[in-house]
């Protein structure tokens, strides 16, 4: 009787096991047919976006990129992952991978002698690059970012004759050293995709305008000279950006913006339900849709102004549109200047507006977008949220290129959830209070209905 029943038991685990070997058989079979790809890896970051996958369908030029690289060693294999994807999307894309050990000659005839170096080529042109230059570091979180796609998108338009539009950037109305001047973040993402940038001054003259031009802090009085190149920019049918410091607004710009019903208004913004922590001077602003707001309402994004002021548009002239792109709470209010910034005038004042596009400013004028801060772009902020993911979509919106906004670098750990003071009061009461509550009424419910069954 036990010998049956062990023989019945060897019979039933062979014809499991005969089973499952069918069974894993079949599914390879299948995935050999019809091949599944799933990104496991932190925030997708080998998975391209639309702008990406667009770009690779229609490339006609080849591009040829030959990485020396060891498989396995170091970030090689993430590199080469993202990259094998990108050949996935096209044939025009081809990837050679040559261990410079086992092939010195070949890295010796395209002049490579770093390791780690990718090179690109087509026939406009190569590009070489460095694993480093893949990676960059979060300032405020002090982690990772890694930014392989937005590298190789911008490559591979630059390789197969995409005329990059060009950028002035006048940073305090002065030239200087991009490193010192606690933007570099900033230059780097928008050298990232759009490559053609120039640090102009506005006090001298500026030979061939660029296609936008964007002003960071004009928080001194700028002279007549500085202000006909904005003007000028501006009835020429080019694009301005103006990031106003919401403290020190430069008179002058405040005049010329008055001729069109535009007013500067004094002070700090205080908004304690759009508060960033504790803070109810750095705000998490309300994005309004649009063009440039979309792609980062369609992420779940927002932005975290430092310090921001605001700007009266209720009296702009008939002929001028006006688009609000960032706006305050309605329990927002206005402070009366820096002195008495931390001071709470004893009532809300309602909704302010922060930022916003302004079109036809004459018959001929391009595009004017003001924003009342510019710390957001510093070193420390850029990474937040979805700051640089703003400026990078205000400038391919102003330009026409809609397919071009941002490719977000990836965090290579986790992204963290920014609350406003409101959320998180409500958050700990959550947490604190109605969850034990819960579950204290639910035991006591429990407990009654035992109670009446045993009876």
């Amino acid at each position: 009787m036990r010998y049956q029943r062990l023989q019945r038991l060897f019979r039933n685990t062979v014809v499991v096991a005969i089973l499952l070997m069918g069974v894993s058989a079949l599914m390879y079979a299948v995935i050999r047919l019809v091949p599944v790809r799933v990104d496991l890896s932190r925030q997708q970051i080998l998975s391209l976006t639309e702008q990406s996958t667009q770009l690779l369908e229609t490339l006609s030029t080849e591009v040829s990129v030959t990485a020396f690289l060891r498989e396995g060693e170091g970030d090689a294999g993430l590199i080469l992952a993202l990259l094998r994807e990108y050949q996935r999307h096209s044939p025009a894309f081809l990837l050679t991978v040559v261990d410079p050990d086992r092939d010195p000659e070949l890295a010796s005839i395209m002049g490579v002698d770093t390791y780690g170096t990718l090179v690109f080529e087509s026939k406009y042109g190569r590009r070489d690059v460095y694993v480093y230059q893949f990676f960059t570091q979060d300032p405020q979180r002090q982690m990772p970012v890694f930014i392989g796609e937005q590298m190789v998108t911008g490559i591979l338009k630059a390789l197969v004759s995409f005329e990059a539009p060009r950028i002035d950037i006048a940073l305090f109305g002065v030239e200087r050293q991009i490193q010192e001047s606690g933007f570099s973040s900033f230059f780097q993402a928008l050298a990232h995709d759009f490559r053609q940038l120039r640090l102009v001054s506005l006090e001298g003259p500026i030979s061939n305008p660029a296609d936008v031009m964007l002003v960071v802090l004009p928080s001194f009085p700028l002279s007549e000279a500085a202000m006909s190149h904005l003007k000028e920019a501006l009835l020429s049918g080019r694009h301005v950006i103006l990031l106003l410091d919401p403290l020190r607004a430069s008179p002058v710009v405040s005049e010329w913006l008055a001729d069109y019903g535009i007013h500067v208004l004094p002070g700090v913004i205080m908004d304690p339900d759009a508060a960033y922590f504790n803070a109810v001077s750095t705000l998490i602003p309300t994005l309004v849709p649009h063009g440039i707001t979309d792609p980062m309402l369609s992420h779940h994004l927002s932005m975290v102004l430092p310090v921001v002021g605001a700007v009266d548009v209720s009296a702009v002239t008939a002929s001028v549109s006006v688009t609000p792109l960032l706006v305050s709470s309605r329990k927002s209010w206005r402070s009366q200047g820096e002195e008495d910034a931390s001071i709470e005038p004893g009532k809300a004042t309602g909704s302010f507006v922060l930022g916003a596009l302004f079109e036809h400013l004459s018959p001929e004028s391009g595009r004017l977008l003001l924003i009342r801060d510019a710390d957001f772009l510093r070193d420390e902020f850029i990474a937040v949220q979805g700051n640089q993911d703003f400026i990078l979509n205000a400038v391919s919106t102003l330009l026409g290129q809609y397919d071009d906004v941002t490719i977000r670098p990836r965090l290579m750990g986790g992204s963290p959830i920014v609350l406003t003071l409101l959320q998180t009061s409500w958050l700990f009461v959550v947490v604190t209070f109605f969850m034990p509550f819960v579950l204290v009424v639910a035991g006591i419910w429990m407990w009654f209905r035992r109670r009446r069954q045993r009876r």
